[in-house]
């Protein structure tokens, strides 16, 4: 019998890496452009981690094949990641952090090759909290977000003012993270759906576990990112009725028949292709940095913490 063939829409294209500046310094970055109308992914590391994370750049590739772009980022300049591998010392400054997000997303839509690309964000650990963050000062850019394993508590204060469809990803086994994400599910107004991933821990080690997550994040994408006959709704426009799909096993090899894919249906369009909405001055003003969620970043590291 002849075996089914993986199919690739397009060709992947390739990696080159960038310089992102800011304060006379810079941020390295491993770019890959987006193919025809699809949108690029930025994604936000967690807790002692970088650009390369073989997770994420796991997750990367899977989209890289669907023809969306990524820019994989270091959220620290060279010298304050050796500072953090010392000490800790800006892993969870979540302030500091958002901002460099913020400025990877705004070097992106001050180039003329993407800056008409809608933008998603793939945020895991601590970078979770990041891009929740960053997406409510740039609503009109942001067109969805995907946190894996995220702290997603560190960015409660200002959940509310998100405005774009959000994916939660967590393990089974990773029992505090998962609380923290369904408060902040509860918290979260926008389109939303959280997926519990069977047998996975916190850092979806296990055999399947990280396969499902990038099925999960290319899913979700090709939902909001992917191309469209018809432009974007308008923030504030009524969305068409069209019921989420029922709760569903999430395919994993690691446990099967554990877990359930958990749906929000109080959005009456379910997933659809529509940008995020207008936030307050105020709002985006704090998840630019000059607020801290909380207060303070103390206690951020109460939760997992290991690298991802």
């Amino acid at each position: 019998m002849e075996q089914r063939r993986r199919r690739d829409p397009v060709p992947a294209a390739a990696s080159r890496a960038v310089e992102i500046p800011f304060d006379a310094r810079h941020l390295d970055a491993d770019l890959v452009p987006a193919r025809g109308n699809n949108g690029l992914i930025l994604f936000a590391h967690g807790s002692g981690s970088g650009r390369r994370s073989p997770r994420n750049r796991e997750v990367a590739r899977g989209l890289k094949r669907l023809g969306f772009g990524t820019l994989l980022l270091d959220l620290l300049d060279p010298a304050e990641a050796r500072a953090d591998e010392a000490n800790a010392a800006y892993r969870f400054d979540i302030p500091l952090l958002t901002g460099r997000l913020i400025r990877a997303t705004e070097w992106l839509l001050g180039r003329p090759e993407t800056a008409a690309r809608p933008l998603g964000f793939y945020g895991a650990s601590t970078g979770g909290a990041v891009a929740l963050r960053a997406a409510v000062a740039h609503p009109e850019a942001v067109r969805a977000i995907v946190l894996r394993g995220a702290r997603s508590d560190l960015a409660d204060a200002v959940v509310s003012e998100v405005r774009c469809p959000t994916l939660f990803l967590v393990g089974s086994e990773d029992p505090e993270v998962r609380a923290l994400n369904e408060a902040t599910y509860s918290l979260l107004r926008a389109p939303k759906r959280l997926v519990v991933v069977p047998g996975a821990g916190h850092l979806f080690e296990e055999p399947g576990a990280l396969e499902a997550v990038s099925r999960e994040t290319a899913e979700w994408f090709r939902a909001h990112l992917g191309p469209s006959p018809t432009p974007p709704r308008p923030p504030g426009s009524t969305a068409p009725a069209r019921p989420d799909r029922p709760g569903r096993e999430v395919a994993g090899r690691a446990s099967p028949g554990r877990g359930r894919v958990r749906i929000d249906p109080s959005y009456p369009g379910g997933p659809n292709r529509m940008p995020c909405g207008p936030v307050l001055t105020e709002a985006a003003a704090r998840a630019s940095g000059t607020w801290s969620a909380g207060g303070s970043t103390a206690g951020a590291s109460g939760a997992s913490t290991a690298r991802s």
